[in-house]
């Protein structure tokens, strides 16, 4: 899971994306968690009202790149398992 987060407050928002909880800046509020298969966004009405345009349209970009990188991360995995599988047959087997 991917999250979008902005520090500082709108008309200053800096977005990023955070690969874990962890990787998120002490005081940054988290506006969306994303999934390859879709994005929980939690952007309030007052927060939404008070962003600049350039705030919103680079959060929903962001937005869209999160679930873009766990998309390719996901594939990665099944390449990865395909491969490990594929070579377990090859030791077992003698190749």
């Amino acid at each position: 899971m991917r999250l979008v987060y902005a520090t500082g407050q709108p008309r200053f928002m800096e977005f990023n994306i955070a690969s874990t909880p962890d990787r998120v800046p002490a005081g940054a509020r988290v506006f969306a968690a994303c999934t390859a298969e879709r994005a929980e966004e939690h952007l309030d009405e007052q927060t939404f009202g008070a962003m600049s345009d350039e705030e919103f349209f680079t959060f929903k970009q962001l937005v869209h790149r999160a679930r873009q990188l766990e998309s390719e991360r996901r594939a990665r995995g099944r390449f990865n398992l395909i491969d490990s599988a594929r070579s377990l047959c090859a030791r077992l087997c003698g190749r």
